[in-house]
């Protein structure tokens, strides 16, 4: 149980491709590639589309949620790669289950929520080393979400220290896991039991 972890800046010693247009809707099971820089606002239609930003390619939205999900989304941003929103919510999933965010790149939202997974059931999400999710203010937030996984490798941090870098609100079930390197640069936040931060530094 956790309620407040205040300034974690800890270094841990953890088909064919088809282009996806706002508003488009896609069939079940398609993977979406981003292969060039774009502004236009992702919207799945669909359940289980996976989509992936190729290496090096920036998603900039301008405004709010440059990332809709839907059901049984996974979204992969390679290395170097950016999702960003000038405005909210660079990923925003509320209410979609079994959401899965696997991050090399840079997630990353002007203003709230790198990225908003609340009101969801089992989401995953993975930062690995070099990954960056940053925000202004509640970089992860995942109020009313169950069973929530977010392992860090990379860094999550948000802008100003007083702020929530993992904003779990009432959430219930979830686990962070910090693997090694990994660093969280603001506050960690609960108001709900059952929740888990646990640290992997691959002893053993």
């Amino acid at each position: 149980f956790f309620r407040q972890l205040v300034a974690i800046a800890v270094v841990l010693c953890f088909t064919p491709s088809i282009k996806l247009a706002y508003g488009v809707n896609i069939g079940a099971g398609p993977t979406v590639t981003i292969s060039a820089d774009t502004t236009n606002q992702q919207t799945f239609n669909q359940p289980d589309v996976t989509l992936t930003i190729d290496n090096g390619v920036t998603l900039t939205k301008a405004g709010n949620q440059a990332v809709v999900a839907g059901t049984n989304s996974t979204i992969i941003v390679n290395s170097g790669a950016t999702i960003n929103a000038t405005g909210n919510q660079a990923i925003a999933a509320q209410g979609d289950d079994i959401t899965i965010i696997t991050n090399n790149g840079t997630i990353s939202a002007d203003g709230n929520f790198a990225i908003k997974i609340s009101q969801t059931t089992n989401g995953i999400i993975t930062n690995n080393a070099g990954g960056v999710i940053t925000a202004d203010t509640n970089t992860i937030y995942a109020n009313q979400s169950s069973s929530l996984t977010i392992t860090n490798a990379g860094t999550i941090s948000v802008a100003s220290l007083s702020a929530y870098a993992i904003d779990l609100g009432n959430a219930t079930g979830a686990t962070i896991t910090m693997k090694n390197g990994g660093l969280v640069i603001g506050k960690i936040t609960t108001t709900a039991t059952g929740n888990k931060l646990q640290f992997d530094h691959g002893f053993g």
